[in-house]
């Protein structure tokens, strides 16, 4: 019987450190995601976040040696990534301590766009994680949105 309790404890330590510590639990933006057909195996994938007050969200295009801000993960081959993503929202360049230098970013709703391919047989739904990086001042954080 003290096996069983064992057990159970361990399992309950596990769900609830992996539920503490994990990426996605820290992360304070919400994300929408839909797409829509382009062409025979083409589409086009929409992110959508309504933004979150006193936080700033960093461009998808935002450019710094060694550091990727935001980026869009598949675990299937078969699915190719076109061009960059294009953006809609209201950004602005600022001043960043974290970047030091200037940084572009979006303090309100933000979309945006990626247009990918899918090789062979389209899956009825796909699978992929947006990373996406967001802070506060001299803060800086990573996020994931699994979809």
């Amino acid at each position: 019987m003290k096996q069983v309790f064992r057990i159970i404890g361990f399992l309950l330590f596990v769900f609830l450190t992996n539920d503490l510590f994990s990426q996605d639990s820290l992360s304070i933006y919400k994300w929408t995601v839909s797409s829509k057909k382009t062409g025979e195996g083409r589409f086009e994938l929409i992110f959508s976040t309504t933004g979150v007050p006193g936080w700033q969200l960093y461009s998808p295009s935002q450019t710094i040696p060694d550091l990727t801000t935001t980026e869009i993960k598949f675990g299937d081959s078969a699915i190719e990534q076109q061009k960059n993503v294009v953006e809609g929202g209201s950004s602005k360049e600022i001043n960043s301590t974290v970047f030091e230098g200037k940084a572009k970013i979006y303090e309100g709703a933000a979309e945006w766009k990626k247009e990918i391919t899918i090789s062979g047989t389209v899956p009825a739904q796909l699978q992929g994680v947006l990373r996406y990086s967001y802070g506060s001042n001299d803060e800086f954080y990573t996020g994931n949105f699994p979809f």
